[in-house]
């Protein structure tokens, strides 16, 4: 049975028993979000998505599991770097639509080419997918 744990709000929250061995928690939670800056690069495996509903109305959220070298994201606390095992999010927008077309657990490489002269310009982007 699993033990209770105190809070800081001084209720009992329930804790979980260990996984078997080798085994680790999956999480949901994101690492952050990709950096929409020219020369960011993504290599990683296409997890899913979910909708979420933000100040603008609702959007589809990709989420990309890193799995070679490093991506610059931005979490709560500002610019980080996402590095393999890491699980970030992009938001489908424009030339990201394409994203849709693949299948969950499908490898893909993402590069930020860059972004127009006026704010209203969208981002451009390249995907690759193995040949």
């Amino acid at each position: 049975m699993a033990k209770a744990a105190p809070t800081t709000n001084g209720k009992t929250k329930s804790k979980a028993p260990p996984l078997p061995k080798g085994f680790k928690e999956l999480s949901s939670s994101l690492a952050g979000f990709f950096t929409r800056a020219p020369g960011n690069t993504l290599t990683g495996i296409l997890r899913g998505s979910f909708e979420t509903k933000g100040k603008f109305g609702a959007r589809k959220v990709y989420r990309i599991e890193v799995t070679d070298g490093t991506t610059m994201c931005t979490d709560k606390e500002g610019d980080v770097e996402a590095t393999p095992g890491d699980m970030i999010g992009i938001d489908e927008t424009g030339y990201l639509k394409a994203l849709g077309d693949l299948d969950a657990g499908s490898p893909l490489f993402l590069r930020c080419v860059s972004k127009g002269p006026s704010e209203k310009d969208p981002w451009v982007f390249q995907i690759g997918i193995p040949e």
